[in-house]
């Protein structure tokens, strides 16, 4: 049977490109989060610095959810939680 879609000519599960995607996602989440701060803090406490810092902090805040997410579907449990 021939693959199509997504994993067409990959060699890999809809699963593992999942996994892939939301790995790359995380990266781009913490790349951008940490831009976003450096720009802040080169603006001052203007009203830009300020939309920047609440933005850095709402990327952070949700690169932080989604990998709690993740290790929670891999695990069983959430990040720092005792055994």
């Amino acid at each position: 049977m021939a693959k199509t879609g997504a994993t067409a000519g990959t060699g890999r599960s809809g699963p593992e490109l999942l996994g892939i995607y939301l790995n790359d996602h995380l990266a781009g989440a913490a790349g951008g989060a940490e831009w976003a701060r450096r720009v802040a803090e080169s603006h001052g406490r203007g009203q830009a610095g300020g939309a920047l810092q609440r933005f850095a902090a709402e990327v952070t805040q949700d690169r932080a959810a989604r990998l709690d997410d993740r290790f929670q579907g891999v695990s069983g449990h959430k990040r720092g939680a005792s055994a």
